[in-house]
């Protein structure tokens, strides 16, 4: 058998294979355009809601704070006042207790 006579035909189909492999590596190309094009979209999706979400447990956690050292100071600001008021009924109870001599 000789093959010599098939190439020509072959020959004659060798640009459609080329036109085919081209539009597949277009089509690849489309398609990886396409995935990046995805996962930089999910990234910056997920990068601002992480951000997001770390600014409402901050600021969460400042007011929580705050709300703790108001709490601290207003206790404090209570034990004095006592301590104040017992200091000033000895101070009364000394003024009137006659002086021994």
């Amino acid at each position: 058998m000789n093959f010599s006579q098939f190439l020509p035909s072959l020959n004659r189909w060798q640009p459609l294979t080329q036109d085919s492999q081209g539009s597949v590596a277009k089509l690849g190309s489309w398609r990886n355009f396409v995935m990046q094009l995805i996962l930089g979209g999910t990234t910056l999706v997920v990068s601002v809601s992480a951000y997001y979400s770390y600014q409402v447990v901050r600021n969460l956690m400042l007011d929580n704070l705050k709300q703790n050292a108001f709490l601290q100071v207003q206790q404090k600001v209570d034990e004095i006042d006592s301590w104040l008021a017992i200091l000033k009924a000895r101070m009364e109870m000394l003024a009137n207790t006659p002086t021994v001599t």
